[in-house]
């Protein structure tokens, strides 16, 4: 089989001056405007957060059209869709101009002595937010998954121009996307919008995104805490959320989480809304930002039956729950069926029991995965998350206090989507190849709502208010710095300001490259593809120029699913005329690897001795008869 080598470009090192230039007006015209223009005559829970939900579904629903009908997906056809879905949607609105939700009551002018004596919450926020900000720049795309998922099918869409090869099936398919995903791809679809309006690939013009995300995650946690408490109470509440080392990181790794808080906190402020003013059109919206949070993430489909669950809380009447259903359905469905009639399992490529169909040696790897990586195996490292959580929520914990000793109906508005956020970190704490602390990027948006209830302090007395805010400053400098060290060294020094923890994560997250051994291996004169276990590999190696192929791809059948009773020369012999010559094993680091010795074919191949080893991996050259190993496996 010939091996076609990736047409994935190198992510650009840097962004010519006129893509800066673009980046704001971009980013406006694609993730703010359309919602702006196409919802504009229907009442709105929060103007703005609900524009920008109104525009990343057209934009996800834009892409989604072109990969339907076959259309090149490109600047051009994006906006054509953009512009018919804006037009469609605001011609069938009624004419009802206007909000049910007043405005904020006008304020009496203040004196700039008065203003300057409550702007002290503004510089701890300021150099907390900005630190993920300026993170974004310089250290862009930071989560390691976006090497592989994230902003990699960002890429795979603006070099194809199709979504085509997305959830993989096919060889050709897993030679462009090295990983078994169906998830949603909103998260690539706002990237990809960014690459084409700017006209670059740098992975810094990524920070518009993280903008967008704590801009909104920030303006509702003010409007939430400030309809609550006062404005006295929404500056506690930013200033909480500020310290909390672990949401500030979970938004800078650019992956899922930014965006599902900021939607997670849209769908807690249209509940806000219609507890207050019970309406279809907030039933509405807040069903519609459940479904963005749905297209965020597959397991965020949660949010769904949450949604409901909260409108029947407030009981709501059939029609107002007839219109919620519809709309979830209508919005989350069309991506599901999608993956069903391309894989036949809607929730690819998660292994449901064998109900549906699935890939076998994915489902093999995540059971592994699932083996090494559950609670009950990490108990030596419990010790270490405890205090993770505890520095990284410690602001909020401290200022949510005393709102949860209240009556208060409202609560349960807050508390019930942050606890489903919870519990999706704990269903997920087993599936999480990054292991304990990588996966608690889960749980950050369920910190946006905990930091709203910070406002009750506002009615406590002055000297427990003063030692709060003091403290909750301390956190806010701290978190700021703390956020670039969350991974490689969560429970460094308070207020330390060296980045040596950042930089040993650096070096693991680029020791992957290993450009070398990809170029020598997949050198022309070697004649064959590199077979390998991570996603890096796939996406690092092809890079290089290398034909890299993961054990995923139908070309590894002849390993992944040889018989039990199969010989390693009959397995070696069905890989070469696969046009695989080699095979490398990452067996230091790759999560699952405990797993090999138990699959028939993988336990063949680690029964002889390999050819080689490079830095940590294992290579096998199929062509040659090398010894058996003593003892028989490692």
């Amino acid at each position: 089989m010939p091996i076609l080598s990736t047409l994935v470009s190198t992510p650009a090192e840097s962004a010519p001056w006129w893509s800066w230039l673009l980046l704001a007006p971009a980013t406006l015209a694609g993730l703010w405007l359309p919602g702006r223009l196409a919802f504009a005559r229907l009442p709105s829970p929060e103007r703005v957060a609900t524009d920008v939900l109104g525009s990343l579904l057209l934009l996800f629903f834009a892409v989604l059209a072109c990969d339907t009908l076959r259309i090149p997906i490109s600047l051009a056809s994006i906006s054509l869709w953009l512009a018919l879905g804006v037009v469609t949607i605001r011609g069938l609105s009624p004419r009802a101009a206007g909000s049910l939700v007043p405005s904020a009551t006008p304020h009496a002018p203040r004196s700039s002595r008065r203003l300057l004596g409550e702007a002290w919450w503004a510089l701890p926020c300021a150099l907390a937010f900005g630190s993920v900000l300026v993170r974004g720049v310089v250290d862009p795309l930071a989560g390691w998954d976006n090497v592989w998922r994230w902003n990699h099918l960002a890429l795979l869409m603006r070099d194809t121009g199709s979504l085509a090869d997305y959830p993989p099936v096919s060889a050709a398919d897993f030679r462009l996307y090295p990983w078994c995903d169906g998830i949603p791809p909103l998260i690539p679809v706002v990237n990809l919008w960014i690459y084409l309006a700017t006209g670059s690939t740098c992975g810094g013009l990524i920070v518009a995104r993280l903008a967008l995300e704590l801009g909104l995650t920030t303006l509702l946690v003010w409007r939430l805490a400030a309809g609550w408490w006062g404005p006295r109470g929404a500056r506690l509440a930013l200033l909480a959320l500020a310290g909390s080392s672990l949401f500030l990181g979970s938004v800078s790794l650019a992956q899922e989480s930014g965006l599902t808080a900021a939607l997670l906190l849209t769908l807690v402020a249209a509940a806000f809304a219609y507890h207050r003013e019970p309406s279809r059109t907030h039933a509405v919206w807040l069903a519609l930002a459940a479904a963005g949070c749905a297209l965020c993430r597959d397991y965020n489909l949660l949010f769904a039956p949450l949604a409901i669950g909260l409108l029947l809380w407030l009981r709501a009447p059939r029609p107002h729950l007839t219109a919620a259903v519809a709309t979830l359905v209508l919005v989350i469905s069309p991506w599901y069926v999608r993956n069903a009639l391309r894989t036949g399992n809607p929730l690819f490529a998660h292994d449901l029991g064998g109900l549906l169909p699935t890939n076998p040696f994915h489902a093999f790897f995540m059971a592994g995965i699932r083996a090494e990586f559950n609670l009950p195996g990490q108990l030596p490292n419990l010790p270490l998350l405890a205090a993770t959580l505890g520095i990284g929520m410690a602001s909020l914990i401290l200022a949510a206090a005393p709102a949860l000793l209240g009556r208060d109906r409202r609560l349960w508005l807050v508390l019930v989507p942050a606890g489903a956020t919870g519990l999706l970190w704990l269903l997920a704490v087993g599936s999480t190849a990054g292991g304990l602390i990588y996966g608690l990027r889960v749980l950050g948006p369920a910190l946006p709502p905990l930091a709203v209830l910070a406002g009750a302090w506002a009615s406590r007395p002055f000297v427990p208010r003063i030692a709060l805010i003091a403290l909750l400053t301390l956190f806010a400098f701290d978190a700021g710095r703390r956020q670039w060290l969350l991974l490689g060294d969560p429970l460094a020094a308070p207020l330390r300001l060296d980045l040596a923890g950042w930089r040993r994560t650096e070096d693991l997250n680029h020791r992957f490259g290993r450009e070398a051994l990809w170029k020598a291996l997949g050198d022309p004169a070697n004649g064959g593809a590199i077979l390998v276990d991570h996603p890096f590999f796939v996406v690092l190696g092809a890079r290089s120029g290398a034909p890299v192929v993961p054990l995923f791809s139908p070309q590894a059948d002849p390993l992944t699913r040889a018989a039990p009773d199969a010989a390693r020369e009959e397995i070696a012999a069905a890989l070469l005329r696969r046009g695989v010559r080699f095979v490398v094993l990452d067996l230091e680091s790759c999560p699952g690897r405990a797993a090999y010795v138990r699959h028939p074919g993988l336990a063949r191949l680690l029964s002889v001795a390999p050819a080689g080893t490079f830095e940590g991996l294992v290579i096998y050259d199929l062509l040659r008869s090398p010894p058996p190993l003593a003892p028989a496996l490692p």
